[in-house]
């Protein structure tokens, strides 16, 4: 067996690093592409998780809700807790949507020599709050739909640091 020089452990060294280093950014960019992705399925689905929360009464799980449950399903207790818990993280994180939105168009509001990220929200909340069609906000705005979905990323990408904290923050 041959050894190897410190010219050659030096290159091996370098190069582990550099193999480190480069699944270490794809991984970052991993984890930011899914808050992001996370970030605009929240958005889609806005609209149902608040009629889902709006009709469902939290008192019908209470123990009369529960026990009538119970004598529907054989497990009923797992199923009745789990559905209950569901309900709950659904309304957290409702809420939690509407903080971080009106924290958005506060912020947005604040930055007065910056009009794109105003604009930016402006378009997200059309979209995904309002439910404007691309088109419709492409003309109101007069920009090309490629640049309404620019901006919807650009608002999403924010709204993402204040949904997910210093972990929707790209560290280096």
């Amino acid at each position: 067996m041959r050894d190897l020089t410190n010219e050659q452990i030096g290159l091996i060294a370098s190069k582990v690093m550099e193999i480190n280093r480069k699944q270490h950014e794809a991984q970052e960019k991993q984890e930011k592409d899914r808050r992001l992705r996370n970030t605009k399925l929240l958005l889609r689905n806005y609209h149902s998780f608040k009629k889902y929360i709006a009709r469902t009464k939290m008192d019908l799980w209470e123990d009369e809700g529960v026990s009538e449950i119970r004598t529907l399903v054989l497990n009923g207790e797992d199923l009745v807790k789990s559905i209950k818990e569901s309900t709950q993280r659904t309304l957290v994180m409702i809420r939690h949507l509407d903080r971080a939105l009106e924290a958005l168009r506060f912020i947005c509001k604040q930055e007065e020599s910056n009009k794109s990220s105003a604009k930016q929200y402006r378009i997200l909340r059309a979209r995904f709050l309002d439910g404007e069609s691309i088109e419709t906000i492409a003309e109101r705005e007069c920009i090309n739909e490629r640049s309404v979905y620019k901006s919807i990323d650009a608002a999403a990408e924010r709204l993402s640091i204040l949904l997910f904290g210093v972990y929707g923050i790209e560290i280096n």
